[in-house]
């Protein structure tokens, strides 16, 4: 059997484990091993599936391939100088994989009219199975399932609200571009699986969720062709999202779940993110190494709690006036940001180009483009400036953020899509040329 209908097949089926497995390796309790041990098998198998291709020249080299190798080498050779050298390689190699298992292994299926929407509904399908299982386990076990503050924010099976809150921006446009795709019922039960999705997004108290997933959606109607539709979407969804605010904060409504606290600082990350900056400017050319957020930020994360309690005296004076007030994550919690970070200004060159070659895609597609695909990057592409995920091949957004770039890349290539228009209208002329 050919490798090429075979993995025409197994993306969508891929597209699926990807989302339901992954965030079983960002998950709490006993599950979080194997989900973790079971995300990196996948990725392993499609890598090799991916690296076969390419040496039996089933899978042309272009320019996308040659730009991740060399970011992937470039992400390796930061060691030299990273603060921790094997943490680099280890997540250079990551990249390795990611190459394989998404640029190779799935450029069939994005080099086919069908293959970019099938991949779509198999993200859709996982993302919908893992929302249920979160909402559930909230419902059921609220201990385990909501995060342990005044808001009770929902997690669900996520070691953070935030996460599930990603599923939610994902799943919108995904829902949206389904719905354009059928009629009746079918239509109404993806509008509904989208409105369903932005209350999951509300209950887990991400401030930005609602209006990423909007702005998704929004270009999936624009992509598709339904441009007034998008423009008045977009004024009822403002003014909606702006009666909202005042009346949860004229009322006092919901102010726990916005944290209002911490609104200014976008829950801490501001405070990250001028840490990072400073960074930057010591290191501008080469950053800190690859993936060494974490130890660039721990410094910062160490007298929190003294800065909190007010006792400053005991805070060596180099970090009373840096040491984090509200951030507690990890990371730098943006990915453009954390990017300079690690690699300086050539990593940032690199990710400006990996982002290009879609976006290019996109425009010289001229119609051809998936608007689920489309939709997706672009939510991908908001998510990153708040969470540090472009470059992190295990987190819930990297695999599938990247899936809908390279089926923007291989949009030109594709025959014209018919457009949304002639779809809502073939049933009816179907059916009226029936004698």
């Amino acid at each position: 059997m050919r490798l090429e209908p075979l993995t025409l097949r197994a993306a969508p089926v891929f597209c699926f484990l990807v989302a339901v497995v992954f965030p079983f390796g960002s998950s709490m309790g006993m599950l979080r091993q194997p989900g973790g041990a079971l995300r990196w098998a996948i990725l392993l198998v499609a890598a090799a599936v991916g690296f076969t291709l390419l040496a039996l020249r089933r899978v042309p080299l272009r320019p996308v391939h040659v730009l991740w190798a060399a970011f992937a080498a470039y992400a390796a050779l930061s060691a030299l100088w990273s603060l921790a050298p094997r943490t680099s390689v280890l997540h250079a190699l990551t990249i390795v994989v990611l190459l394989g298992a998404v640029f190779l292994a799935l450029w069939p299926a994005a080099s086919t009219a069908d293959g970019p929407p099938r991949m779509a509904q198999g993200f859709l399908a996982g993302i919908l199975v893992v929302e249920a299982i979160s909402i559930v386990y909230a419902l059921v076990d609220p201990g385990g399932g909501r995060q342990p503050d005044p808001a009770h924010r929902f997690r669900g099976i996520f070691e953070n609200a935030n996460e599930l809150a990603i599923y939610g921006e994902l799943a919108v446009p995904l829902s949206v571009a389904a719905a354009l795709r059928t009629h009746g019922r079918t239509r109404l039960a993806w509008l509904a699986a989208a409105a369903a999705s932005l209350v999951v997004i509300v209950l887990t108290g991400t401030r930005a969720g609602v209006p990423i997933a909007i702005v998704a959606s929004l270009v999936v109607l624009s992509v598709a062709g339904l441009h007034r539709t998008a423009a008045i979407a977009a004024i009822v969804a403002a003014a909606v999202i702006v009666v909202a605010v005042a009346a949860i904060l004229s009322g006092g409504l919901g102010l726990h779940l916005l944290r209002t606290n911490t609104v200014s600082s976008l829950g801490g990350r501001t405070e990250a993110w001028a840490r990072a900056t400073e960074a930057i400017g010591r290191r501008p050319v080469g950053g800190y190494g690859f993936a060494t957020e974490q130890q660039l930020l721990a410094p910062y994360k160490r007298y929190h709690l003294l800065l909190r309690e007010g006792k400053i005296s005991q805070i060596p004076p180099a970090y009373r006036k840096t040491t984090f007030l509200h951030f507690t994550g990890g990371f730098v919690e943006s990915s453009y940001i954390g990017a300079g970070a690690q690699l300086g200004f050539i990593g940032i060159a690199f990710l400006v180009a990996q982002l290009l070659l879609p976006l290019a895609g996109l425009a010289e597609a001229r119609g051809r483009a998936d608007p689920a695909m489309t939709g997706l990057f672009a939510a991908g592409l908001c998510i990153g400036a708040f969470e540090s995920v472009l470059w992190s091949v295990g987190s819930i957004v990297a695999v599938p953020f990247w899936t809908a770039a390279l089926c923007l890349v291989r949009a030109p290539a594709l025959a014209p899509q018919p457009a949304v228009d002639a779809l809502r209208a073939q049933p009816a002329s179907t059916s009226a040329a029936r004698p």
